[in-house]
């Protein structure tokens, strides 16, 4: 009698501890999907600072050569970023998707990312509605703009020479 009571308080044991596994997953995706758009936003914010100086002022034709140069460089430290964070976001939305498959028999663990991911998703993952496709705007625009400071830089060597 004393080993059952033992195994079902080894089991319930389990049960908590793989639930906490689970909760402590989906903090993490959570987290990892705030700072992600946290960096887009602070990143978007500089590129529009640089482009509104580079506009706004009149500089000599060796500082649009400059600003070329950072720019593109910004540009594709971000896309770089933008890449690597995302497939650090996917890892974790399918570390919870089997964690959430293995747990399903337990009815108190089962959906508590599932049932909510469709509306958090729509949410919080950006996406152009063009012509009938659904276009994610988060990791062309670091290319974007790349292409935009790659032909500033071009511009510059033309005003240079």
């Amino acid at each position: 009698m004393a080993s059952e009571d033992g195994r079902a308080g080894d089991i319930e044991t389990a049960q908590e501890l793989e639930t906490e596994i689970y909760t402590c997953a989906v903090d993490i995706f959570q987290r990892q999907r705030e700072m992600y758009w946290t960096r887009n936003s602070i990143a978007i914010f500089l590129q529009a600072t640089l482009a509104s100086a580079l506009t706004l002022s009149d500089l000599d034709p060796i500082f649009v050569l400059v600003f070329g140069v950072f720019g593109t460089f910004f540009s594709m430290t971000w896309a770089y970023i933008n890449i690597k964070a995302y497939r650090t976001i996917t890892w974790w939305k399918e570390t919870i998707l089997t964690l959430e498959e293995n747990l399903s028999d337990h009815s108190c663990i089962l959906g508590i990312y599932s049932a909510n991911s469709e509306v958090k998703e729509s949410q919080q993952e950006g996406y152009l509605h063009f012509l009938g496709y659904r276009l994610p705007v988060d990791l062309p625009l670091p290319i974007l703009t790349g292409l935009f400071w790659s032909l500033t830089f071009l511009y510059g060597v033309r005003l240079v020479l």
